[in-house]
């Protein structure tokens, strides 16, 4: 939410080639962390504006989301995005910046790969998350006693 960098408040949504392979790539920060999701690309989205979508606007599409299974359709210009779900329209301005070189701090090269079990992996998460806030908790509370 910081207002300096306010091109990392939202979601940067753009297609790229990857092997030969069009894709649609959408990637998040705060500067600190980074989240990267990627599709294959529908067709007409090659060669299209990258732009980046406002928080808000995220959070409203992902409540349309939520309400219906009808496909989503995607308008993007250089100044605005429309998203279709059925009935439901949202159309949003884009955020005015230059989203970072996100690419530059994603490590390559890398030769350890470790699979994971996903369910065994969300529950430790869980659990660390969990002692992880409970510990924040109580030094803020020791804090407070001061």
């Amino acid at each position: 939410t910081e207002e300096t960098r306010y091109y990392l408040n939202g979601l940067y949504l753009h297609a790229v080639s990857e092997n030969g392979a069009p894709l649609l790539r959408a990637v998040a920060t705060d500067g600190h962390r980074l989240a990267l999701a990627e599709t294959p690309a529908p067709e007409g989205a090659a060669g299209g504006p990258g732009v980046i979508v406002p928080r808000k606007t995220v959070d409203q599409v992902r409540r349309l989301l939520d309400d219906t299974n009808a496909p989503v359709q995607v308008q993007v210009s250089a100044q605005k995005i429309r998203f279709q779900l059925g009935e439901a329209s949202l159309t949003s301005k884009v955020i005015d910046g230059a989203f970072p070189d996100y690419l530059r701090v994603i490590p390559r090269g890398n030769d350890k790969q470790a699979d994971i079990d996903n369910a065994l992996f969300a529950k430790a998460v869980d659990r660390v998350a969990t002692i992880s806030a409970e510990k924040s908790r109580s030094v803020k509370l020791a804090f407070d006693n001061d």
